[in-house]
């Protein structure tokens, strides 16, 4: 049984956007973004009401003016994290949140996959927009697959580039995800052999050690989005590895 607090309709069509609750501000950005452009899409936006990603995807949901789902692993009575009462309220007013537990059950870390399994129940796709090597939202997106839902994933946090690995679709934008729920073939990254471009950045690594992304360009002469994308395929294919303070390095070096 689900308890709900608002309204479930059954013609929504939902999409889990899921992620870390530490992200950085361009993730935070990223998950408002799509959110917009899925309910301007006419879909539904569902996440895990937390912290973080969670809560800028249903911020996105709500700004845009459509509907959102938050699924608690809490009881309707004891909402999690507290921090976010206001925006449960909202989301009623929009949407639902709901919960698979008695209302005045506490939130308890056992709770916490079910959920994962609930989002990703309700869900057409799910997308992780940040994730480091141990996160909740891997655990949704292993549900997903479980259920042969499409697994797409933006470029950030070690947990989020093996699933691009593995090969889930790369989400950069709110037309990547909406081609997919329209029946067309993801983008990939590719992880394929080195192009001249990555070449001569691995090069300038072995040369240089830790660098940050201005550094790249500014030796090599490129723009600041040639230089992104090139580091982005290179981590993707785990020869590069992003480390504090935004620098770069060959994982090679890491050993």
């Amino acid at each position: 049984m689900l308890h709900a607090w608002g309204c479930l309709d059954p013609r929504w069509r939902m999409v889990a956007l899921v992620g870390t609750r530490g992200a950085h501000r361009d993730s935070l950005h990223l998950a408002h973004e799509l959110a917009v452009e899925l309910c301007e899409a006419g879909f539904v936006v569902v996440s895990g009401g937390a912290i973080g990603v969670d809560a800028a995807a249903h911020e996105g949901a709500l700004a845009a003016g459509g509907c959102t789902v938050a699924v608690l692993g809490s009881g309707l009575q004891r909402l999690y994290p507290e921090r976010n009462w206001d925006l449960f309220r909202r989301i009623a007013r929009q949407g639902a949140v709901i919960s698979p537990h008695d209302a005045d059950v506490p939130p308890r870390r056992a709770h916490f996959p079910q959920r994962n399994r609930i989002v990703a129940a309700l869900a057409e796709a799910v997308v992780v927009v940040e994730a480091p090597a141990r996160s909740g939202a891997l655990n949704t997106a292993r549900h997903a697959r479980a259920l042969g839902l499409p697994v797409l994933a933006a470029p950030r946090g070690e947990g989020a580039l093996g699933l691009l690995r593995r090969g889930a679709g790369l989400v950069q934008s709110g037309d990547d995800l909406v081609r997919v729920l329209q029946g067309k073939p993801a983008r990939r990254m590719s992880v394929q052999g080195a192009t001249p471009d990555e070449q001569e950045v691995l090069r300038l690594l072995v040369r240089r050690g830790g660098m940050a992304l201005d550094e790249v360009a500014g030796l090599l002469g490129w723009r600041i989005s040639r230089a992104a994308m090139v580091l982005l395929r290179l981590e993707v294919a785990g020869q590069v590895r992003s480390h504090a303070g935004g620098r770069f390095r060959r994982t090679s070096d890491d050993r």
